[in-house]
């Protein structure tokens, strides 16, 4: 029962150090993200400059980062486990957590638990962290690229259309997304004659 309470002391140990490493290597990798595209797209935000205001060149990254973090937790979780348990290694606290009788996998579970939990909440909640931004980014992306627009409107979307179709259709739309024409949820129902 002693190595429990080791074991929770590890693991506590473990979490906190990979934490700060998962954190530390997102706001990096985010930032190599951003740096990149800005040099990229370095003349185009030049030109678009004169004709907008910054908080909109804000945005136009801002709106980009939630796409950006789908390629940055993967690796930085990886970063993190590899950079906690090799310098773990390197210091020999892993020979004195063998030697306790402490199962690595023991107290590598709330890491597990940790990245499993945020992949679920990527899954549950796609729509709200991904999807929205990446249409806000597009409508100011069109904005951005149309000097005739005046003002910046952001997505227009249309929930729950019902459309009565040819040929005895009905259309059933849970999202429409005006600025570039995307139907989301669609459902067609065909009707018979005999009805």
């Amino acid at each position: 029962m002693n190595w429990i309470r080791r074991g929770m002391t590890l693991e506590r140990y473990l979490f906190t150090s990979f934490l700060k490493a998962f954190f530390g290597s997102v706001a990096f990798f985010s930032l190599m993200f951003i740096i990149v595209s800005m040099s990229q797209e370095l003349a185009w935000l030049l030109q678009v400059s004169d004709r907008t205001s910054t908080l909109n060149l804000f945005l136009y990254f801002g709106y980009r980062l939630p796409f950006w973090l789908t390629y940055t937790y993967p690796l930085s979780a990886l970063y993190a486990i590899v950079f906690v348990l090799g310098k773990m290694n390197s210091e020999n606290e892993l020979i004195a957590v063998y030697n306790a009788g402490v199962p690595l996998d023991r107290i590598l579970i709330p890491i597990y638990l940790f990245i499993f939990l945020l992949s679920t909440s990527f899954l549950l909640w796609d729509k709200e962290i991904f999807y929205t931004p990446n249409q806000k980014y597009r409508a100011l992306l069109q904005y951005l690229r149309d000097p005739s627009r005046k003002e910046f409107e952001g997505p227009r979307v249309r929930e729950n259309l019902t459309v009565f179709g040819a040929g005895n259709k009905i259309y059933f739309i849970r999202l429409y997304h005006q600025t570039n024409a995307v139907l989301q949820d669609t459902h067609i129902l065909y009707l018979d004659r005999q009805m």
